[in-house]
């Protein structure tokens, strides 16, 4: 972070590191037009030097392996989702990030990341939007009293499939 600050605000005097015990961002880089690139670009060196090599298919996925293990972390801005088939090594990965961000962490069965709802069990995980679209729906259209939900997975029978292609418009191969 110091080499950072130094490349960013070079005529900033920084005293020296024997007396320097806390450093105050006199200019954050929060609202600043380029805020979003410069935070990518920390949290990469970052990554980068815990080892963990970037996705070349996309750019905010993480992947770091241990012999048999792997871990996966993905990065929204400042949000982390880490999955890994190792608790040791989500603790070891965990543990580095909190000493360089103030973390709030989420564990267990059931979390929360990004509006999605995470579920994980033995068999499989599951994700959902229900309390988002439910908060959205009554933030936006405070008065609608009756509108439909459906279960996830939609049905996927062969009468379903001709109802809904009834309510799709043609193709251009169908025209």
């Amino acid at each position: 972070y110091i080499d950072w600050f130094r490349e960013t605000y070079p005529n900033y005097n920084l005293p020296p590191a024997s007396t320097c015990y806390v450093l105050q961002a006199v200019h954050s880089i929060q609202g600043t037009r380029s805020a979003g690139n410069e935070w990518y670009e920390l949290s990469c060196d970052i990554f980068k030097r815990m080892k963990l090599k970037k996705n070349a298919i996309d750019n905010a996925v993480f992947i770091f392996r241990y012999d048999t293990d792997l871990l996966i972390l993905l990065s929204n801005v400042d949000d982390f989702l880490i999955l890994s088939t190792s608790k040791s090594l989500y603790f070891q990965i965990r543990d580095k990030l909190q000493t360089m961000f103030d973390i709030t962490v989420q564990e267990g069965n059931t979390i929360n990341f990004l509006n999605l709802r995470i579920v994980s069990s033995p068999h499989a995980i599951s994700m959902d939007q229900t309390k988002h679209i439910l908060n959205t729906v009554e933030q936006f259209f405070p008065r609608m009293q009756k509108w439909t939900k459906t279960n996830t997975p939609m049905r996927t029978d062969k009468e379903y499939e001709k109802e809904y292609s009834e309510c799709i418009p043609a193709t251009k191969a169908e025209l």
